[in-house]
């Protein structure tokens, strides 16, 4: 039974406890290293922290998968801008009577 704590690939840290098969991940990411031990030291006092040296290994929500939902968030954002402009009504100065 241990806890770990690492640093990922965007620069932020994590920890997980561990006991055999079994790891539990943090839900929050740290700005530092001490803040990553301190919140693990909080979660599980009196259990052994060690740093893991290496990066994250890939997690469920990649950046391949947050690329693609940002891309497609931008498409529909430039979809409906597109629409408005293009679907835009004249003024009522602008009408020929």
């Amino acid at each position: 039974m241990a806890v770990e704590v690492w640093r990922q690939r965007n620069g932020y840290w994590r920890w997980a406890y561990r006991e055999g098969d079994v790891r539990l991940v943090s839900h929050s990411e740290y700005a530092g290293q001490d803040a990553a031990r301190r919140s693990a030291a909080t979660a599980y006092p009196r259990t052994p922290i060690r740093v893991r040296e290496g990066e994250e290994v890939a997690r469920a929500r990649t950046p391949r998968l947050r690329r693609s939902l940002e891309g497609l968030l931008l498409a529909l954002i430039a979809y409906h801008i597109a629409r408005r402009v293009l679907g835009r009504l004249p003024a009522e100065g602008d009408r020929e009577r």
